[in-house]
């Protein structure tokens, strides 16, 4: 429990100087790293990745979950009869969503009706766009150009809703694919 708490403080106080105004190089100093690229691997390790705009770490959902489906998977068990909720309290995960938790309850709480839509409709993509996230079934290796116009858009929606560009075209195709399968099939009958 100890080693968690030193941990989510260091990413506060990283996160913290960031906020300041300070650069990699300070960030890392002042934190005890000698190469900013140690700070960069405690970061990932914690589930943060680096936004370029907002010059911060930013909490990378995706990967985190990718990483805690990769260790220990009794630390993942459901949750049954015999679990011991003191074990759970001690889950890396679980501390991070209790020390949000007001601040989550808050904005929920404060949403307009146009906001709670528009989440809803931003959690059907982001559950829908999770089927090709990882794909056990067989996969094609295909090389599209993109028109810039397309790209900056497309870096900008995986950026905002947080999915890979692989999840996003995929998506995409699918959809439009369904779309234009359900006219077809209107208009031949």
């Amino acid at each position: 429990m100890k080693e968690t708490e030193n941990s989510l403080e260091r990413v506060a106080s990283i996160l913290k100087l960031f906020e300041q105004g300070k650069n990699s190089e300070e960030v890392a100093i002042e934190m005890g790293y000698k190469q900013i690229q140690s700070l960069s691997r405690f970061m990932s390790r914690e589930g943060y990745r680096w936004d370029k705009q907002i010059k911060n770490y930013i909490f990378d959902a995706e990967n985190y979950k990718k990483q805690m489906d990769s260790k220990n998977t009794d630390e993942k068990a459901p949750l049954g009869k015999e679990t011991d909720v003191f074990e759970l309290l001690e889950r890396k995960e679980v501390l991070i969503l209790l020390k949000n938790a007001k601040h989550i309850l808050r904005q929920l709480k404060n949403q307009s009706p146009e906001q709670k839509t528009k989440r809803h409709s931003k959690d059907n993509l982001w559950k829908d766009a999770q089927k090709f996230a990882s794909s056990n079934s067989p996969c094609i290796v295909k090389s599209i150009r993109l028109p810039i116009e397309l790209e900056s858009g497309l870096i900008e929606f995986c950026n905002k809703t947080k999915l890979s560009q692989k999840q996003v075209l995929c998506l995409a195709l699918d959809r439009l694919l369904g779309q234009y399968t359900d006219v077809d099939e209107a208009e031949s009958s």
